[in-house]
């Protein structure tokens, strides 16, 4: 009997391995046409401030992506946007007005077929320049959020313990427990009223790990998302290399989303050693949608020394994309020979919308506990107010893109447990201090949180 339970445990993963990512694909589609009932069942879950520790059956359909769902409902309806996670978009000719000959004879003589499966051999090559020990034989292209499900693919199998920052990019971790991992949280301090900004603690993650071990689940996977959504915050050097170490140790791979490294203030908080040149089994995802102004081409992609795991997802892509479009690599390809330019131009903007900040949330120190990020365009102010948790910030949210078309991001959008009184605000675009000034006069109005 033994040997017979033996075997079909091995068919099993075999049958997972190969038909992991149709699979999954499958119960996306099945969770977009999820029911009613279904949808009023997360939200009391999300109310409840439960976690995602639980574990899932494989393959379960994801929960809703709540992030999304809001930007869904409100983004494209409200006049002003002080969420955007992203720093303001260029122009075509903008982008144009700057590429070298060599692009521009490609963007001329542009057709409009099939492009190879790993991009565009150019791009890699500029996106390997951009590493220290990166070749383009260790990138491949993607969607962001299409290398975020890949990745999870290619590395994790039912029963696989996974840790994720927290609060993060839902798909971080939604993606890894619907194909069967055990997930634990490395949660942030602080971010709320007087108690300092927000901020991760390795040795929090080393008690994530220890917890995880507990739940008889071995560690495969760390993943995290510095500099952070939604807080801004970084490690420092010191405690970057004490996760790659901890990573290294437990022989687990290190899965990074660095879609806002390059948006370290000059003078600020040091650029951290990109996962795929720290650590063998380091992955860096970055893409061209924060640091360069692009999200529109959406491209971006998978970097790792390691040739298996880059040949996995290679394979793995034949589910989704098969390739990137043809007009977006070439643009891709005239914002990484200017990335230099384009990064210190993010920078200006995130700059102005960090001045606009400081002197708001200063008059309104009373109503709102403030921190500047230590890096990118993001940051995560909270109510203050005694009590307050993440439903109040949602409340004061609704009644401000209501009243004054003025979209900000409530905590509630992260579930997994956070139930903090924030609100995510962009400082990237052009027009953050003019939306600064219509929050001032709702204010003023007497439309306080």
């Amino acid at each position: 009997l033994g040997g017979v339970m033996m075997a079909a445990s091995l068919a099993l993963s075999r049958v997972l391995r190969a038909f992991g990512p149709a699979l999954l694909l499958c119960s996306c589609c099945e969770a977009v046409r999820g029911s009613a009932a279904r949808d009023r069942s997360l939200r009391a879950s999300a109310s409840a401030g439960d976690g995602w520790e639980a574990e899932r059956p494989p393959f379960a359909s994801p929960a809703d992506f709540r992030l999304e769902r809001y930007f869904a409902k409100h983004e494209f309806v409200a006049k002003h946007l002080l969420c955007c996670s992203d720093v303001e978009p260029l122009a075509m000719a903008e982008l144009l007005e700057g590429a070298d000959e060599e692009s521009l004879s490609l963007w001329g003589g542009l057709h409009l077929g099939y492009t190879e499966t790993r991009g565009l051999p150019a791009l890699l090559g500029e996106i390997a320049n951009s590493y220290e020990s990166i070749d383009a034989v260790h990138v491949i292209e993607c969607v962001p959020q299409e290398g975020v499900t890949l990745a999870a693919c290619a590395l994790v199998e039912p029963g696989d313990g996974i840790i994720v920052m927290w609060p993060s990019y839902q798909s971080l971790v939604e993606v890894a427990l619907c194909r069967g991992a055990v997930a634990q949280p490395w949660r942030a301090r602080g971010g709320g009223s007087g108690d300092g900004p927000m901020r991760f603690d390795v040795c929090d993650l080393e008690e994530a790990i220890v917890r995880l071990l507990e739940r008889g689940a071995p560690l495969k996977l760390i993943v995290t998302n510095l500099p952070h959504n939604p807080s801004g915050c970084t490690l420092a050097p010191s405690e970057w290399a004490r996760v790659v170490a901890l990573a290294e140790q437990h022989g687990a791979w290190l899965f990074s989303d660095e879609m806002y490294r390059g948006l370290e203030p000059i003078g600020g908080a040091p650029q951290l050693q990109a996962a795929a040149d720290a650590y063998a089994r380091g992955v860096s995802l970055s893409g061209l949608s924060k640091v360069y102004g692009l999200p529109g081409l959406r491209l971006g992609w998978l970097a790792c020394r390691e040739a298996g795991f880059v040949e996995r997802v290679a394979a793995l892509k034949d589910f989704t994309t098969i390739c990137s479009a043809a007009p977006s690599q070439v643009l891709a390809l005239v914002a990484m020979r200017r990335r230099v330019e384009l990064a210190a131009r993010a920078r200006a903007f995130i700059e102005a919308g960090e001045a606009a900040a400081d002197e708001f949330f200063h008059r309104h120190r009373d109503l709102f506990d403030y921190h500047r990020p230590q890096a990118g365009p993001i940051a995560f102010p909270a109510l203050r107010r005694e009590g307050a948790r993440a439903a109040d910030a949602e409340l004061y949210c609704e009644r401000l893109v209501a009243t004054d078309s003025l979209m900000l991001l409530p905590a509630t959008v992260y579930g997994g447990g956070f139930d903090g009184p924030n609100m995510r605000i962009g400082l990237g675009r052009a027009d953050c201090a003019e939306v600064f000034a219509r929050w001032e006069r709702s204010l003023a109005r007497g439309l306080l949180p």
